[in-house]
């Protein structure tokens, strides 16, 4: 008898069959399809963060070994990370991949879920905003195909080192270091597309730093 996928790898799985790259979410909209599939590597990276998230959580408090008995307990885990403080925004997106997880809509949860407030957003603020409008991505593809294959942020990728990128397998695996109080925990991360993170670390193999 065969053994019996991981928990986890049930979940993604489940997202693989979901992947659309390349095609039109804007033509999918028409049709009101688009919520079946998943359109860009970015996303498809959080999704696949936040499904061993869950499934890992799932396994450790309910013993939970097949993804269709870990369909009820989706709202005891959004509630959970609502009490443990974590952002309006980390909450919707942790809502979203799991509704994509099981075909569902957030709302299917019946969660009642925090509020997202202006002022919480900081990105591309003060001095960053100068930044941003001088970033231009066509004088940095490499680093978008990167952040693309990866889902990291451009911040995250400015400190990321060659030796947190592990190559095996076939696989690509990078060692994401918490520098800036999204749970103060690292993570790992397996890449989309492996040849985008190979292009950028050979570019990056004499830079004396050791950074990316």
């Amino acid at each position: 008898m065969a053994k019996q996928p991981s928990l986890f790898h049930q979940a993604r799985m489940e997202l693989e069959g979901k992947f659309a790259f390349g095609q039109s979410k804007h033509k999918a909209k028409e049709t009101g399809d688009n919520v079946n599939w998943i359109y860009s590597h970015s996303t498809a990276t959080n999704y696949f963060t936040v499904s061993k998230q869950f499934t890992d959580w799932c396994k450790e408090n309910h013993g939970i070994k097949n993804l269709a008995d870990a369909r009820a307990l989706a709202p005891d885990y959004l509630n959970h990370r609502i009490s443990s403080g974590k952002a309006a925004s980390t909450i919707a997106r942790d809502a979203a991949a799991l509704g994509k997880l099981f075909g569902c809509s957030k709302k299917d949860f019946g969660v009642n879920y925090p509020k997202r407030h202006r002022e919480d957003f900081t990105r591309s603020r003060n001095a960053n905003t100068v930044r941003a409008k001088h970033y231009n991505p066509e004088n940095h593809k490499e680093v978008e195909a990167f952040t693309k294959a990866t889902g990291l942020r451009r911040s995250e990728v400015a400190t990321l080192k060659l030796k947190d990128v592990v190559f095996k397998d076939g696989k690509v695996i990078v060692n994401v270091v918490d520098n800036k109080g999204k749970g103060g925990k690292d993570r790992w991360v397996e890449a989309l597309d492996p040849e985008a993170v190979a292009k950028i670390c050979e570019l990056a193999k004499d830079n004396p730093s050791g950074l990316v």
